[in-house]
Parts: structure tokens; C-alpha cells; sequence
């Protein structure tokens, strides 16, 4: 029954997060992406040298979440397994006095299913500054570039902050699908 609540709860999370990350990798990518070329094409081509790789990053990422999710998965089955079969033999446990064997097994089953937890935890949080670093290196282009043609007068200041926000905005669909797709 926890297995299954288990799943329920990440089918349920994916296909929901799924249509917003959806909609929002499609119409926010493409949608900014016309803004931000209408405003200044030759700053757009400069801004965009970064989301190759973030889309590298997102899909190395997201094939080893995908596994680590998979073992996590598996691990809790055998978990809840364990404890079914604790529950419904706690008499023939206790009648051949084998509480410690089973609780340390439990145990171990336990520090494992932590284990590989943390172990995707990490992963993802790996991922995420990888991401974000290589989106502040987006901003710093932007910066550099736009801060140059702004002194140039190519470029007013507000189209520098409005580029600097599109460029914000670019980021998350391409986090969103890596999300999705875990």
C-alpha cells in the first residue's frame, strides 16, 4: 500500500508539475526569445552562448536522476516489504526470539533506502548550481556586452534591464524540462 501511495504521489506530481513545465518550456522559451531578438538580435546571439550548455547539463542530470530515482524506488519497496512481512509474522518472530535479527536488517534496509536518498539529493544538488552558474555566466555576457553597447549608445539602459531579465525568464523552461523529465 506505501509503494503504491509512493507511486501514486510521483505520478501524480509529474503530470501536473509536467503541464505547467510544459506549457511554460514552449510558450516562455519561444515567446522571450522573439522579445529579446526584437529588441536587439546581435545581444540575443550573445546571451544564448550559455544554453547549449545548461541543456547538456540538464540531460547528464536528468539520466542520473533517473536511475537514482529508480534505485530509491526500488529500495523503498523493499523496505515496505520488510515490514509486511514483519507485521504479518511478528508471531513467528517472536516465538523463535528473532526480534534483533530482524530489527537489524530493518536497520540496514533502512540506512540503505537513506543512503540512496542522499544520494540522489546530492545529485540534485550538483545540478541546480551547475545550472544557475552557467545562467549568471549568460548575465555576465549580457552585462559585458550590453554594458558596452550601452556606452556605445547601441542600447538604452532599460533594454539592458529588460535583457537581463528575459534571460532570467529564458532559464526556467530549460530547468523545468529537466525537472519534468526526471
Amino acid at each position: 500500500m506505501a509503494h503504491m501511495t509512493n507511486d501514486m504521489t510521483a505520478v501524480r506530481r509529474a503530470c501536473a508539475f509536467g503541464v505547467i513545465a510544459g506549457f511554460d518550456a514552449v510558450f516562455l522559451f519561444f515567446a522571450t526569445l522573439v522579445f529579446m531578438l526584437t529588441l536587439n538580435a546581435k545581444l540575443t546571439l550573445y546571451a544564448l552562448i550559455p544554453l547549449p550548455i545548461i541543456s547538456l547539463i540538464s540531460l547528464f542530470f536528468v539520466r542520473l536522476l533517473f536511475k537514482k530515482f529508480k534505485s530509491v524506488q526500488e529500495s523503498f519497496s523493499l523496505l515496505t516489504e520488510k515490514v509486511r512481512e514483519m507485521v504479518s509474522g511478528i508471531k513467528i518472530i517472536q516465538a523463535f526470539q528473532q526480534e534483533e535479527p530482524e530489527s537489524k536488517n530493518f536497520d540496514k534496509l533502512s540506512q540503505e533506502y537513506l543512503g540512496k536518498n542522499i544520494s540522489l539529493i546530492k545529485i540534485w544538488g550538483t545540478m541546480f548550481p551547475l545550472i544557475f552558474l552557467f545562467a549568471e555566466i549568460g548575465m555576465a555576457i549580457i552585462l559585458w556586452v550590453g554594458g558596452q553597447q550601452v556606452i556605445l549608445n547601441e542600447l538604452s539602459i532599460g533594454e539592458l534591464v529588460a535583457f537581463l531579465s528575459y534571460m532570467g525568464i529564458i532559464v526556467w523552461p530549460m530547468m523545468a524540462v529537466g525537472m519534468v523529465t526526471n
